[in-house]
């Protein structure tokens, strides 16, 4: 694959690790850099506190609280003529009592296997408006296993069951998906229908199975395999699969909605905390956006992931350069077309 997508955005993730409360040890930030393996601290708290009940939040909660202690001190330089208490090593050994305790304690709470090694399993779903050309685009797609089809897996949720090529939509109960539009914006004010549209699929559970969750808008023009060139990268997957997950910020403004990344470890944070985000901006992506931000999910700037006029490339329908997906193609012969020349390009890189 092409180098660029890559190294997009790796010096800026490499300071952040520096940042980290219980990461960044130089050696790790110079290995970062360099796009080498590195190594840091796995928290046993995450590993342990996921993939089971609600009991587990508070202890996850107080979990957390030790190991943040306990990392600090392993920070810390002191003589070793020192009095025991002020003894990094005793210190260590004490929080880490407590932390072992905590995690042993959350995984008898389990009630679920999850796999926790990074990879680029990928698993992608649509929106469909079933009065629209997005009926005919989706079949277009399946037709010829492209798009969101030619993922590990996939889905399609619409205001009703019907048929699309050889798939059957899931419905979104209780969800009218008319919305109005803003003059002033020109977007569509459609949080409250996409808010329904991530509950439905956190409930199906799908992701569970699958590295990287993928939303696309059905008039995307989607390259799933070049999507796996940028999460195979070793920083990328090491931050999506740790902590509260991460998210691929596709455009220099800021999310936009016709492609939406995040890591599975992304989704079990938002599944534990997407309540507490209030249906507001009315704006989906803006919405979502900032609710990942408010449950502190990392954002991974992947300016490659998407080419569309609103984010500055006005050429998007030339279908040219490293970019994983296109937006918009409103017409299937439109979409082909593009379809066709980015995979030509790909074949000759």
């Amino acid at each position: 694959p092409n180098v660029r997508t890559q190294i997009y955005a790796r010096h800026q993730a490499c300071f952040q690790l520096r940042q980290d409360e219980v990461r960044g040890s130089c050696e790790a930030v110079a290995k970062c850099l360099q796009g080498k393996p590195y190594s840091t601290p796995v928290n046993p708290c995450d590993a342990a506190c996921t993939g089971g009940t609600s009991g587990q939040l508070p202890l996850r909660a107080a979990c957390q609280v030790q190991w943040k202690v306990m990392t600090s001190v392993g920070r810390v330089c002191v003589p070793s003529d020192a009095p025991l208490d002020q003894q990094v090593g005793w210190r260590i050994a004490m929080q880490k009592d407590y932390v072992e305790t905590m995690a042993a304690e959350c995984r008898s709470l389990k009630t679920t296997t999850t796999t926790t090694t990074g990879g680029s399993s990928l698993f992608c779903f649509a929106l469909v408006v079933p009065w629209t050309a997005e009926r005919s685009l989706l079949g277009l797609q399946d037709a010829i296993q492209s798009g969101i089809f030619s993922c590990e897996a996939h889905a399609i949720y619409s205001d009703r069951v019907m048929y699309i090529g050889n798939a059957t939509t899931r419905k979104l109960e209780n969800t009218n998906l008319h919305c109005s539009y803003s003059a002033k914006t020109h977007t569509a004010m459609n949080t409250w229908i996409f808010r329904n549209l991530w509950l439905k699929v956190l409930a199906d559970g799908d992701w569970k199975k699958h590295d990287w969750i993928v939303k696309v808008d059905p008039d995307t023009m989607f390259l799933p395999q070049r999507l796996r060139y940028i999460v195979r990268d070793y920083w990328v997957s090491m931050r999506g699969q740790t902590g509260n997950g991460a998210f691929l910020n596709n455009c220099k403004f800021g999310l936009h909605g016709p492609i939406e990344v995040m890591s599975r470890r992304a989704m079990v944070t938002m599944n534990e905390k997407l309540s507490a985000c209030k249906a507001w901006p009315p704006q989906e992506d803006v919405y979502l956006r900032e609710c990942l931000a408010y449950n502190q999910v990392t954002m991974i700037d992947a300016f490659t992931l998407l080419k569309e006029k609103a984010c500055g490339h006005p050429d998007y329908w030339n279908c040219d350069g490293n970019f994983v997906a296109f937006h918009p193609f409103k017409n299937p012969d439109q979409w082909a077309h593009c379809n066709q020349i980015a995979k030509e390009e790909q074949s000759f890189n």
